[in-house]
């Protein structure tokens, strides 16, 4: 297996050389996205950076919520609200290849939740990098014959960026036997569908035996006023294990609406249904001492709503959406 990890790892450095030798950041910009078939049938979405001069590489955004990355990467409506700029930042899923001043060239991911690490590439994701190289290799090919014609393989004449709603037109490079051909594509639209994740795994969570405990002393118990709650990564990256690549914990923010006194908070990984199960029972036993349960839960955002939403109608709690900041 290192052995095989190796090769794969030699082959791909030489082929990143071989598309730096292309120079295509002096042909597109990161406003150009293409679309490269993968041989296992997703769409990885590629954007060639480097025509300002600064960060020359290949950013691969694969599937929906790959091109997510990619609009929220090039969304500077929220720049000014640091705590909305590293939501999505700790979400963003992408695979990049970039040259170092010295010309060194170095490869590294973006996983949801994660710390970003050189070199944090899995054998899979290498081979998606160099299927996405290889694409773009064909692809400068394809525009020296057009005489740099970019605009008749699709991209936009005015190098406007894509928009949430998608529909834009963009290139698509297919494998064909030991070439390519070079079609259109509409980019997809702004996905959300990610989201649903969160609600999976609170109700897999509100079903196992030490939740359905914690949450059956709650009922029966006074409600009164409204709290405020937002699942939210917390800023400071942790480690469980020393070998461990550091990660972005969650936590769910619970505020009294009328004091504004702060519920006991718990992080967790939320990966996986152990997770939601300890974000869970803390938050259930911060409501048993405090001997109520709100009749409201306000929350600003979709993933915090999905989080809440079956343990709200299990207790007959009020579910709202809000634009209101927590105190």
């Amino acid at each position: 297996m290192a052995k095989k990890t190796s090769e794969i790892k030699d082959r791909l450095e030489k082929l990143a050389y071989k598309f730096k030798e292309t120079e295509m950041w002096d042909i597109l910009s990161d406003s150009d996205i293409f679309g490269v078939q993968l041989e296992d049938g997703r769409i990885a979405y590629c954007c060639v950076m480097g025509s300002s001069g600064v960060h020359k590489g290949l950013g691969v955004f694969v599937g929906n919520r790959g091109f997510k990355t990619y609009l929220d990467s090039i969304d500077d409506s929220q720049i000014k609200n640091a705590k909305v700029m590293f939501e999505r930042m700790a979400g963003f899923e992408n695979i990049q290849l970039s040259f170092s001043d010295e010309g060194r060239a170095d490869f590294w991911c973006q996983h949801p939740h994660q710390v970003t690490e050189p070199n944090n590439y899995t054998d899979n994701e290498r081979v998606i990098m160099h299927q996405a190289l290889e694409a773009c290799i064909a692809l400068h090919k394809f525009i020296n014959v057009a005489g740099g014609d970019v605009v008749s393989f699709g991209f936009d004449e005015y190098e406007e960026y894509p928009t949430k709603e998608g529909g834009k037109e963009a290139p698509l490079l297919t494998r064909q036997d030991d070439g390519y051909s070079c079609t259109t594509i509409k980019l997809p639209a702004y996905d959300k569908s990610d989201e649903q994740w969160v609600e999976d795994l609170a109700n897999k969570a509100l079903k196992s035996g030490n939740v359905k405990n914690k949450l059956g002393r709650l009922i029966g118990i006074r409600k009164i006023g409204t709290l405020q709650c937002r699942l939210i990564h917390c800023p400071s990256a942790i480690k469980e294990k020393d070998e461990q690549l550091a990660y972005f914990p969650h936590t769910l923010l619970a505020v009294k609406q009328s004091n504004g006194i702060v519920l006991k908070p718990e992080m967790a990984l939320l990966e996986d249904e152990g997770g939601a199960q300890d974000i869970l029972i803390n938050f259930f036993d911060s409501l048993e001492e405090e001997g109520c349960l709100p009749l409201q839960i306000s929350v600003p955002d979709e993933l915090t709503e999905r989080f809440l939403s079956t343990f709200c109608r299990h207790m007959g709690i009020k579910l709202v959406r809000t634009r209101k900041p927590l105190k």
